[in-house]
């Protein structure tokens, strides 16, 4: 399984210029934490912005930790400079597709298990004023909070964390849920929310005014924290952004899910051994155990990811959305497709273009298609100006920065003010349309979709 972004904003908060929480008796100021101290990494001139890189948020899933729930950071002495962290391991089993980000997502990420960290972007403007903030699933590579803090004039503090993938973070079936160790990736990322609850006002965030942006998987994963708990959990956020959902369905708890906890479990070497095996095997063995399932898995599937467990997930989101079970205190969303999601994930085989586009324009009529329009091109448009090697991506069609720019503009005015028609860009190269607010689901409800 493949990270895709899950990220949060916050809001304006208090002035911290007298906090006790920041220091800046060393070049870099320093975020002083219950569990510990981080310095931050860099200042960025650009963008008049700090990055504290690799704050642990929970600590390393390890050991007995392995298959279990995120547990609170452990006390660490010193001050800490960011230098020690890493990405959650990932893996899919297959390639991509060609296109503008198949190249990107098929790169091999290094990871390790003790990954459970985020890097927070705070403009140097919040630790007087009052900022915003954001979170994705994998921190690295597109996901540069630079980009966005910049375009939000520094009005944004951008938080982004790792969570658990593959085996590690989503085993499913009747043994995984009589042992807890189901949806461990989402309560990871449940772990990132809480952690700016608690902690953004020290870098000037408002924990009220939190947004949530999820693209792909990371859409999905919005989907089910609004859903949780047959919608009964509180998100930690009051706007969200759900961009090109992914969310395979898996539904047998007891067939297929569990069939495959048994595929993973022989795989690596713990056949019939159970959860105490696999919390000691290598992670070779454990690579060996993904395969496996992999390999028994249908073409073209990711094999793990988020599964009903008759807890946080209890059926598919699209019917609890239909049931009325969803968290109602959600001040607005932003709903996007582009025009060609499938196309990386299954081979081509249309044979007529003239009625595939009938149907794109029947079902999807406000739909974008620049860059093809391929599943990932949102990522892009986001992250337009990111340092992060994309410019060569984004300058493949001439129209589309101008384009971006546009697209982007409705995000940071949802997320500053839960209105994302007003600081849209109304003119230039590649001005917006107002979007027409709906009604969610049910006539009385007011959250707003867009």
């Amino acid at each position: 399984m493949r990270s895709f972004p899950l990220i949060l904003l916050a809001g304006n908060g208090a002035a911290l210029a007298t906090s006790n929480h920041i220091s800046s008796i060393a070049p870099l100021p320093e975020l002083k934490l219950p569990y510990g101290t981080w310095q931050a990494t860099a200042y960025d001139e650009d963008t008049d912005t700090y990055i504290f890189k690799n704050i642990r948020f929970a600590a390393p899933p390890v050991g007995q930790l392995r298959f279990a729930k995120p547990a609170p950071p452990l006390l660490i002495e010193g001050v800490q400079t960011g230098k020690i962290g890493n990405d959650c391991i990932s893996t899919t089993g297959w390639a991509f597709g060609a296109g503008s980000l198949g190249n990107l997502v098929n790169s091999v990420i290094p990871g390790a298990e003790d990954c459970l960290f985020l890097d927070v972007f705070v403009p140097k403007r919040a630790f007087l004023e009052g900022a915003a903030a954001k979170l994705p699933g994998n921190k690295q590579q597109v996901y540069d909070g630079l980009a966005i803090v910049k375009q939000s004039n520094g009005s944004l503090i951008y938080v982004s964390g790792n969570y658990r993938l593959g085996a590690l973070g989503f085993l499913g079936g009747k043994t995984a849920e009589e042992n807890n160790m189901t949806n461990l990736g989402l309560w990871d990322q449940r772990a990132a929310l809480e952690w700016t609850n608690k902690y953004i006002s020290l870098v000037g965030g408002d924990p009220e005014n939190v947004s949530c942006w999820g693209e792909s998987a990371g859409a999905g994963s919005v989907m089910l924290h609004l859903t949780a708990f047959g919608g009964k959990q509180d998100p930690l956020f009051k706007r969200a952004v759900i961009a090109s959902p992914f969310l395979e369905p898996r539904t047998d708890r007891n067939g297929i899910l569990e069939a495959n906890f048994r595929t993973f479990e022989a795989g690596a070497g713990c056949a019939g051994k159970g959860v105490a095996c696999l919390r000691t095997a290598s992670l070779r063995n454990l690579e060996n155990g993904s395969n496996a399932v992999f390999k028994a898995s249908p073409d073209r599937a990711f094999a793990f990811g988020p599964i009903p467990d008759g807890q946080w997930m209890r059926q598919l989101p699209a019917l609890e959305f239909q049931s009325g079970n969803h968290w109602k205190n959600l001040e607005s969303l932003i709903v996007s497709h582009v025009s060609n999601e499938a196309d990386i994930f299954i081979p081509t085989s249309v044979t007529s273009n003239a009625k595939w586009q009938e149907y794109l324009t029947q079902w999807y009529p406000d739909q974008y298609s620049r860059m093809g329009g391929q599943h990932g091109v949102d990522v892009l448009a986001t992250y337009i100006g990111t340092k992060t090697g994309l410019s060569a991506a984004q300058n493949a069609d001439k129209a589309f920065p101008a384009f971006a720019k546009a697209y982007q503009s409705y995000l940071l005015s949802q997320a500053k003010t839960g209105d994302p028609n007003m600081y849209r860009l109304k003119s230039g190269p590649s001005p917006t349309i107002p979007l027409e607010k709906v009604s969610f689901l049910q006539p009385d409800e007011e959250v707003t979709v867009l």
